[in-house]
């Protein structure tokens, strides 16, 4: 093969590789990820009191949910325990949402007034297999409202 022919061989490998990657590129920026907004509803909610008691290390409450507003439909289940008294207290929690199109799990921290849950996504399935991202947990009275924003 003549140096010529090499050299518009390597050059149009080169330039497919180019536009291979923009479209590739533009393919994915295109993509946008879900931004889920939404209010639950609490079905029931069970304190586990471990220890003394009253508000002791190790307590525990487990709550089940639907949601009853936004974009998604589905269920909310969280367990959350209280692993430090100390000040306000500092409550470690587990939220998994069970929503049209898949499951995605959280992890997150709270103190124990239940203010705010700011949440780090672990995971999920269906459309939102690889998750992973953020969100919050803000409590109300008669459940929750929800703002996650994974991605893939």
């Amino acid at each position: 093969m003549t140096s010529r022919r090499v050299a518009a061989s390597v050059g149009i490998v080169a330039i497919t590789a180019v536009v291979a990657t923009t479209v590739g590129m533009t393919t994915a920026s295109a993509h946008s990820d879900p931004h889920l907004d939404f209010t639950n509803k609490i079905d029931s909610l069970t304190p586990v009191d471990l220890g003394a008691p009253g508000p002791s290390v190790g307590d525990q409450f487990l709550v089940a949910s639907h949601v009853v507003s936004g974009d998604v439909q589905g269920t909310v289940a969280a367990s959350c325990q209280l692993i430090s008294s100390i000040g306000a207290g500092v409550r470690m929690c587990e939220v998994d949402f069970s929503l049209t199109h898949g499951t995605i799990t959280t992890r997150g921290l709270t103190d124990a007034k239940n203010t705010k849950v700011r949440l780090v996504i672990t995971g999920g399935t269906g459309r939102y297999a690889g998750a992973w991202g953020q969100g919050t947990l803000t409590p109300t009275a008669t459940g929750s409202v929800v703002g996650i924003r994974p991605h893939r």
